[in-house]
């Protein structure tokens, strides 16, 4: 499995969106629309906003993402993310 499982904050969505050449703020917006409709919980007990979702709507998207072709891409921007967090 890949993602985020455990949760992610606005950086590491940043970073893995980031593919595709979108900004922050869109990004903002469209974890603020899955938080709305309650696809996200947004954990703002620190001075981080961390955001989750259940485990199985985490399994529903990474399939969509199989589907489209796009798993291996999101899956390396990922990887590299996190990578270069150990550096």
């Amino acid at each position: 499995m890949f993602g985020f499982a455990g949760g992610f904050d606005l950086e590491s969505a940043c970073a893995v969106r980031r593919s595709d050449d979108s900004d922050d703020y869109v990004v903002l917006d469209l974890l603020d629309a899955l938080v709305r409709k309650s696809l996200l919980v947004a954990d703002r007990s620190s001075k981080r906003t961390r955001y989750s979702m259940l485990e199985t709507i985490r399994q529903f998207a990474e399939d969509q993402l199989v589907t489209s072709g796009a798993a291996n891409e999101v899956r390396t921007a990922h990887a590299r993310h996190f990578a270069g967090r150990e550096s």
